[in-house]
This record gives structure tokens, sequence and C-alpha cells, in this order.
């Protein structure tokens, strides 16, 4: 360990380190444990959603976080316990908002949407200070408690966002668990999980809903317009669990969605026929254009859906026969990548 720490201490760039990814044949079978489901074991990997796409993002970055856990133990006031906080809060606000008022924020009905909010925010505070410490978001410093009375001004502003996103939708399933009883078979992989939120319309159409609170540059279906020939998108959670509620819940899915309600923002996927630009917080026509099917021979919202659990499979069907090389999908993906010592990790300022 001494001789690991000179190494690492003094200029590891210039050190000549073995390749990084090989796993020997003879543990390739521990690389994804078999999950017990009431008792019954089921054919195929036993994966989540997040580690599907964790796995496209970076093999090796898969390795470290999801099978080594190679992750700082300690709890924290970040972005991570401020996404499942607001996961929490918005679940809590619509079941309570749709009891008491309707089935979808309005431009007239805001008001009242506020006041739920802020009763479902100040629930989710309380329940969150008698946790046990892990993802809680418990402010302990006066700037954290600042920073969580600024969230609640920031989720009752997003309240208009909410009003103007999917009209004629409105949540139908929230936090909707799959897999339970029986996982859910994709691409050669047993899913169980939870899905952020599920909107209908009258008509029996679904659009697929994943909350998120960052930056969504890399969210889009496309990774630009220019784009020649069709390949997995950076982010393919809500694409799978699109799959998911179409051949559970016989759903036709016309979209599957990242949405940031404190920016506004939404990317990802939606058919331009049953959704348009001003369905979606008004995209503007070149970021449609990436988001967007019809696109590069696909033609249907079913057709993209298989064509990229298709595509999954053969990336799962590498990982089983033990590829967890270093390829990061951008440099974005190394920023978040617990190993410090990669031979693919760009230099320090680059990303």
């Amino acid at each position: 360990l001494e001789n690991a720490s000179s190494i690492a201490f003094s200029g590891w760039k210039s050190t000549e380190w073995p390749a990084a990814g090989r796993i020997d044949e003879s543990a390739r079978d521990l690389l994804v444990l078999p999950r017990s489901y009431h008792g019954e074991l089921f054919p195929g990997a036993d994966l989540s959603a997040s580690q599907i796409e964790s796995y496209l993002e970076c093999p090796y970055q898969w390795l470290a976080k999801r099978r080594l856990r190679v992750e700082a133990l300690e709890e924290g006031f970040g972005a991570m316990e401020r996404g499942t906080f607001v996961h929490n809060v918005l679940c809590a606000f619509y079941q309570d908002f749709q009891e008491k008022v309707a089935l979808k924020v309005t431009a007239g009905n805001l008001p009242q949407a506020i006041e739920v909010l802020d009763e479902s925010f100040a629930q989710q505070v309380e329940h969150d200070r008698e946790r046990e410490p892990g993802r809680r978001y418990v402010p302990v410093t006066p700037w954290e408690e600042q920073l969580l009375a600024d969230l609640r001004q920031q989720l009752s502003a997003s309240l208009e966002n909410e009003a103007a996103l999917l009209p004629h939708f409105h949540p139908a399933h929230l936090e909707w668990d799959y897999g339970v009883e029986r996982p859910f078979s994709y691409a050669g992989c047993n899913l169980t999980g939870t899905i952020d939120r599920i909107d209908v319309d009258d008509a029996g159409n679904a659009v697929v809903i994943d909350y998120k609170t960052g930056n969504l540059s890399d969210y889009s279906l496309l990774a630009s317009a220019d784009q020649e020939a069709f390949a997995l998108p950076h982010k393919m959670q809500t694409l799978i669990y699109a799959q998911v509620v179409r051949k559970t819940l016989g759903l036709n899915v016309v979209g599957a969605l990242y949405y940031n309600p404190f920016a506004g923002v939404v990317r990802g996927a939606f058919d331009h026929r049953a959704l348009g630009p001003l369905d979606l917080l008004d995209l503007r026509p070149s970021v449609a254009a990436c988001n967007q099917i019809p696109v590069l021979g696909i033609d249907r919202f079913e057709a993209l859906m298989d064509t990229c659990e298709q595509l999954v499979a053969k990336r799962i069907e590498a990982l089983l026969a033990g590829d967890v090389d270093p390829a990061p999908l951008s440099d974005k993906v190394c920023a978040y990548c617990p190993v410090g010592i990669c031979e693919k990790r760009p230099t320090e300022g680059s990303w």
C-alpha cells in the first residue's frame, strides 16, 4: 500500500499501468449476481434500468460504481440528496393535489396547487428529519437551511411549468413499481424498479417522465442534429421504462421524457404526430429535431423502443462476456467516475 501510494502521488500520469477492464473467464459469472424473486430465479442478467444505462455510458465505471461500489460513504447535502427529496415532494404533491383539487395542474388552479405543494414540502422536511442517515436531505448549517428555503420557492415557481407541460395529459401513475412479483424481461435482463411518473390522455396514449434537477444537455435522443445513423442515446432509462409501460400496462407510449421542473426543460424522445413543441414547453425546432420520431429510418415509437432493446441486448452480451473496458461516451461521464486512475480519464480541467 505504501508503494502504491508513492506511485499514485508522484506523477501517476507518466506511470505505465496495467490495462483496465480485463475480467478473467473464471470470474465472469460473478459480474452479475442472481437475484431471487420470492424464492424463484429467472434466466437472464439481474440488472436495473439505471445499471444498464450506467454500463452503456462506460463499462468500467459501471464495474466500479455498480459492482465494486467504489463510492463515498459519508452522508451529504448535495445534488443526489436534493434530487431524492424533490422526487418525494413531487410525488406526494400530486397524490394530494389529485385527491383535493384536480387531476392536473393548470393556470386556473395554480393558487391551490401552490398551497398543496407547500404542505407536501413541509411534510417531507419533517419526514427526512426522522429518517436514518442515507439519502435524506437534512440541513445542519444556516447555509444549508437557506438552500432548503430556496428550494421551496423554486418548487412553487416550477408549478407554472407543470401547468404548461402536456396540457392534454394528466399523471396517472406516480412512483410506479414494476417487476415486483415477477421481473420484467428486457434485452436479456430481469428488471425491477420504479418509474417516477406516467401521464395519460383520454385516448390511451402515455408519456413516461423521469424527473431530473440538473443539466439535460446529454439527454436528447440524438447526440446532434447532423447525426447520420441511429445509435443508442446517451441516456436510456426512459426508453427502457417506455417498453415496460407498453408491455405491462398496454398503453400506447408516445413519449419517454426527462423533465427538469425548475428550468422548464424537457428532453428525450417523443412522437411528433402525438405531441407538439407546445406540449413540451415550447421546444425550439432545432431542439425538437433531436428528440422526435420519425428520425433516421425509425418511423414509429414502437420501432424506436424495439430497436433500442435490440441494441442494448448486444451490449448486455458483451457485459456477460466480460467486457468492462473503459469506454466513456463523453468526458462528462468521467467527471462522475470514482476511479481516479484510468487510461481514458481526461486530464484535470478538460471537462
